[in-house]
Parts: structure tokens; C-alpha cells; sequence
């Protein structure tokens, strides 16, 4: 059997690690499948999570879910609701556009984004040992047996969450408190890269109704405008402009 990024899953959750394990069997050979896998498999976490943390079925969208994660950040790592985020993003588009192309690039990305999910989960939530990412071998198999097998593995997931979302759950204080001290453990070990944070910035700028792209719109190609507030990058500073410089500050992760 090939090795995964998804085989250290404890007993309790072995249907969930058994779907990754699936998603990545055909990557190479159908990457459309193995994001809308990959899709599966973190949504079942982050219901199965807001599940343990007495938040019960909250709510039918993966969106209202990730929402209510990013107003608790010392729970739910920002790194982590990034890349549920970018795994909801995608397999929306592999499941709902027919049209849209899926490489084997972007599934590679995706699976690293479930891997890093599927760790944070297990450190905090279970008692796994956390493993090092691998890059997923190609199989040889039948692609349309292992398609076969994702889909079925999809159905018995979705089917075990609707059983386990029957039983309530009311997490006490120190289970609380144990579990957020091993997510902000995670969230040391896995810190937030000049790209990700860069994002952030952009997010939230644009949020507050400011034109930021950090990536295309940069102090040499833009200039100020009037009735705009600009977000101009040079370097490692930011420069929020109108038609004068506004104010200007140093850009750095977060925590620095």
C-alpha cells in the first residue's frame, strides 16, 4: 500500500483519514476528483470540529462555518481557516463548473492545504502523532475503479457525519482550554508566510473599502488618485496613499 499524508488518522476517524488517502490515490490522473475529495474531507472536519467544540450542525454552508472560526483566531488558527478557505474556493469550482480547469498543479496545492488541515486537526483533537508532509505517489490503478471508490467513500462520510451530528456535545472548561492550548502550539509551529500575511493585509484593506493588491499594484507602476485610497507596496513597507502620502508603515507577519 502507498504510503499518504493521510494514513496517521486514530481508529475513530479512520472513514475521514480513508477519503484523503483516496483524493490523493488518483491526483495525478484526475485532479478534478481529488479536489472535490479533498472538498469532502475538510468540510467533514470542520463540521465534525464546531461538533466537538458544542457548536453542533451551525449552519449547511462551509462559508458561515469558516466565518464563525475567524472570530475565534486563538482557537482556530488564521493559517488553517486560510486553507479551508482556499480547499472550499476550488472545490466549489471542480464540483459546481464544469468549464473551469482543475491541473494537477492546484491539486497538488490543495492537498498540501488538506494535509496541513488534517495535521491541525489531529494535534488538537485527537492524540495522533503529527507526520511530515510527502509528496503523493502516482497509482497505477484503474482511474475509473479508484473514482469509483472516492465517490462511494464520500457517500459512507457524509452519511456517518449526519449519524454523528445526532449526538450533542457540551466540551467542558479544561477540554476547552486543552484544546485551544494545542492549537496556538500548531499555530507557533506553523507560522504565517510573507505570502499569507500579505493576503491578509490585502483582505482586510479592501474590506475597509481601500484598493489593495500588494501583488499587481505596487509604488512603481501606481500613482495616487483622487476619491482613492491606495495601498502602494515598496519593499518591505506599505504606503496607503490619496493624492499625499497618508500614512506609511513597516510590512511583517504577524506577531513580529
Amino acid at each position: 500500500m502507498m504510503e499518504t499524508n493521510f494514513d496517521n488518522y486514530p481508529s475513530k476517524y479512520a472513514e475521514i483519514g480513508k477519503s484523503g488517502q483516496q483524493a490523493e490515490s488518483i491526483l495525478y490522473q484526475a485532479p478534478r476528483n481529488a479536489v472535490q475529495g479533498f472538498r469532502v474531507l475538510v468540510e467533514t472536519i470542520t463540521k465534525e470540529v464546531l461538533h466537538l467544540d458544542g457548536y453542533g450542525s451551525y449552519t449547511e454552508r462551509q462559508v458561515d462555518r469558516l466565518r464563525l472560526m475567524q472570530l475565534h483566531p486563538t482557537d482556530y488558527p488564521v493559517k488553517v481557516v486560510q486553507a479551508m478557505d482556499r480547499v472550499r474556493q476550488l472545490g466549489n469550482k471542480a464540483s459546481h463548473n464544469g468549464k473551469q480547469d482543475i491541473n494537477t498543479n492546484q491539486a497538488l496545492e490543495i492537498d498540501q492545504d488538506a494535509y496541513l488541515v488534517s495535521e491541525w486537526f489531529l494535534s488538537t483533537y485527537t492524540q495522533a502523532n503529527e507526520k511530515e508532509y510527502i509528496q503523493p505517489q502516482n497509482n497505477s490503478q484503474n482511474i475509473e475503479e479508484l473514482k469509483k471508490q472516492l465517490a462511494e467513500q464520500q457517500e459512507k462520510i457524509q452519511r456517518l457525519q449526519q449519524l454523528n451530528s445526532q449526538n450533542k456535545v457540551a466540551p467542558t472548561v479544561e477540554e476547552k482550554v486543552a484544546r485551544r492550548k494545542k492549537s496556538l502550539q500548531f499555530a507557533n509551529a506553523h507560522p504565517l508566510s510573507e505570502k499569507e500575511t500579505r493576503k491578509i493585509i490585502d483582505e482586510q484593506l479592501r474590506a475597509a473599502g481601500w484598493e489593495a493588491d500588494t501583488k499587481n499594484i505596487r509604488y512603481s507602476n501606481t500613482k495616487p488618485e483622487k476619491g482613492k485610497i491606495k495601498q502602494l507596496q515598496n519593499g518591505n513597507f506599505l504606503m496607503v496613499t490619496v493624492l499625499t502620502t497618508l500614512s506609511l508603515s513597516e510590512k511583517k507577519p504577524w506577531g513580529l
